[in-house]
């Protein structure tokens, strides 16, 4: 096998770290560059958390006079926020004319929210979305709704331009599909390092009662829908305190958020999700139930006829009534999906494998 040296720009949830694990395992020489996803601090081979202006000028000097972002067989980036966000998204698009003509092959990754995911959604390809929170008048949804719109110019000029797009969940894939880029795009599972995050769960539940855990991330709670989750779970365990108890925890960087959800039996994620992301993934392989997207379409994009694991929540009907199903769940029921979760995981998110997919999709 031709080693490859490849390149990693931002990060997203740990994505591009892990695989880069996965990548290394396989012989290829990896550079992960990212701000550590701002508060998750992720690790990194660069740090491009900019702490000062003489920081940043450190990196711009770097960037363009040195060799340190040339010479690379594949560039893959985060998105179109690789390097700068918010309003200097458009930026990227001067970053990225360097590393094209620099490098061999560069690529970018349908791995979050962006222009086309949120066509997808205003155009109706996707049956729900966090764009329906627009009609409620949530005022962060709109915030984000007009950001995105804003990244149309960069994220167009990067879809035309890269060799290929990756998508990790099926709603960005359907949104860059629907986009017209199905000759340059693939779906690859999402990478989880089942070597170093892997712990078995006890066979039984430690106490009666059913332990929820849910993580917020404050700047992203109505986006994401944890706020209605959290309210309607906050809601039952007032009336139903000797079913279950909830924790709930807000902006903690990864490695305490997953010491602090150790102890629990269902991970509340997302609402408006229709695939579990690397949050949800990672609490999976540590034989945690979640509550996220597990939509049919994903089970049968990986082929899995057998294992169904995690709890899909739909938005368009009663959340609360979704949470009293889930209490009526049998606690041999509850030890069934958590060992599922991990063999779900094992079976179709290993790290090693998925890098594996990478690099034939980046041979095409």
């Amino acid at each position: 096998m031709e080693v490859k040296k490849i390149l990693l720009i931002g990060e997203f949830s740990n994505l591009h770290w892990t695989l880069a694990q996965g990548l290394k395992k396989l012989g290829h020489e990896v550079v992960v560059v990212s701000n550590g996803d701002v508060w998750k601090n992720y690790d990194r081979d660069i740090d491009i958390k900019f702490k000062n202006f003489s920081h940043k000028i450190s990196f711009l000097k770097s960037f363009f006079f040195s060799y340190t972002y040339k010479g690379f067989d594949v560039v893959q980036l985060i998105g179109c926020p690789f390097l700068f966000s918010g309003n200097k998204t458009s930026w990227n698009k001067i970053f990225f004319k360097h590393l094209k003509k620099h490098n061999k092959k560069i690529y970018l990754g349908a791995f979050g929210d962006d222009y086309y995911y949120q066509q997808a959604c205003v155009n109706g390809v996707l049956q729900y979305s966090p764009l329906d929170n627009i009609k409620k008048g949530d005022a962060y949804a709109q915030d984000v709704f007009d950001c995105l719109s804003g990244f149309k110019g960069i994220n167009a000029y990067l879809a035309n331009k890269v060799d290929g797009i990756v998508a990790g969940c099926y709603e960005y894939y359907k949104a860059y599909e629907y986009g017209g880029f199905s000759q340059k795009l693939k779906m690859i599972p999402f990478p989880v390092n089942i070597d170093q995050l892997n712990f078995q769960e006890k066979k039984t539940l430690e106490n009666s009662k059913i332990h929820f855990f849910v993580g917020i991330q404050q700047r992203r709670n109505a986006w994401k829908g944890t706020d209605v989750l959290v309210e309607n779970l906050q809601e039952l365990s007032d009336s139903n305190p000797d079913m279950f108890e909830v924790t709930i925890v807000s902006d903690v960087p990864y490695e305490e958020y997953v010491k602090m959800y150790s102890k629990c039996d269902i991970i509340v994620d997302q609402l408006y999700s229709y695939s579990p992301a690397m949050n949800a993934l990672t609490a999976m392989l540590q034989g945690k139930i979640v509550i996220s997207g597990g939509e049919t379409e994903i089970y049968q994009i990986v082929g899995e006829k057998k294992m169904f694991p995690i709890i899909n929540f739909n938005p368009k009907v009663d959340v609360g009534q979704q949470f009293l199903e889930v209490l009526k769940i049998k606690k041999e029921e509850i030890i069934r999906r958590k060992e599922e979760s991990i063999a779900f995981v094992k079976k179709h998110h290993d790290y090693v494998n998925v890098a594996k997919q990478y690099i034939e999709f980046w041979s095409l």
